[in-house]
């Protein structure tokens, strides 16, 4: 009786502790997105609001993620980006104005785009913003929540060509789970999604 009772409570534990995931929450493509595959791609650094203890997380995970998909010939990231901003005061203006205005008004400024494009020598931008990165009550139990949105944007015309965002929750009863490993896995799901 005792194994039977182990067996189950332990079975009880993977079943609950496995994240549930059946697509994204939205993602939606331009129709310029079919003929848009850019080689060079700025990460720019990331939106966390409220959730600041994710920002270097999201700006690395994004960056690396982006790269281990072979589909660009270059990524400029976010660290590189942010190191050129912190010695370039104007190149940190435009970046901030242009992602205050992206977050602000859900969509891009040409003009701006144009201009970091020249700055950052990339035919596309991919922007993250965090919407969950916290360890939680929930239902009874505890959980761990990672949420991001991504835009895609043509450095050429400043459009936005795709964008997409998704959490996962992911329960536990004792040892809390990584967010920074919950946030690879989330990256790897969106980016499925992602026009190249």
């Amino acid at each position: 009786m005792r194994i039977k009772g182990f067996v189950l409570s332990v079975l009880a534990l993977l079943i609950f502790g496995l994240p549930g995931c059946a697509g994204l929450n939205f993602s939606q493509k331009s129709p310029e997105a079919i003929d848009f595959h850019p080689q060079i791609i700025a990460v720019l650094p990331a939106t966390v609001g409220a959730y600041e203890a994710s920002r270097d997380s999201v700006d690395l995970v994004a960056s690396s993620r982006l790269a281990k998909t072979g589909w660009f010939k270059e990524i400029r990231d976010a660290s590189t980006i942010k190191n050129r901003m912190a010695s370039e005061p104007e190149l940190s203006n435009d970046v901030t104005q242009y992602v205050q205005k992206l977050n602000a008004l859900g969509a891009s400024d040409a003009a701006m785009a144009g201009k970091l494009k020249s700055a950052l020598e990339a035919d596309a931008f991919f922007h993250a913003y965090v919407t969950a990165w916290e360890y939680a009550r929930m239902e009874g139990g505890k959980a761990a929540k990672v949420g991001i949105g991504i835009k895609l944007i043509d450095a050429n015309t400043g459009a936005v060509v795709w964008k997409a965002n998704h959490d996962i929750v992911e329960k536990y009863w004792v040892s809390r789970p990584a967010l920074e490993k919950i946030l690879e896995r989330l990256t790897d799901e969106l980016l499925k999604e992602m026009p190249h």
